[in-house]
């Protein structure tokens, strides 16, 4: 808690992993989420109790824009239980409202 990305960038230096997953709470994953995509300090990614994300970097620290793969929110998880089709046209509606917002604050 209460880390920085600086921090975060040092240890995953030392590693040999291609593929890093982090966990946290807010407000630091929503921060480090903006970070990796670039956005400003205006931009909110709802990182909510259980939520989880796939952001993809070529390098860390990120000179480069991530790109948000896809995010599953409670709400999100909740649907895709019900029915695999249902699931699929909530995601498909929330991700593209993302992608918009992404698109607008981002770089």
């Amino acid at each position: 808690p209460g880390g920085e990305a600086g921090d975060i960038y040092k240890t995953v230096a030392k590693t040999r992993a291609n593929e890093i997953f982090f966990f946290g709470h807010e407000p630091d994953m929503g921060d480090l989420a903006r970070q990796l995509l670039h956005c400003g300090p205006d931009f909110y990614l709802p990182f909510k109790k259980a939520a989880v994300c796939r952001i993809d970097v070529a390098q860390l620290p990120s000179e480069a824009a991530g790109v948000l793969k896809w995010l599953i929110t409670p709400k999100i998880a909740r649907a895709m239980t019900r029915s695999l089709k249902a699931s699929q046209t909530f995601l498909a509606k929330y991700f593209g409202l993302y992608q918009a917002v992404l698109n607008e604050q981002c770089s």
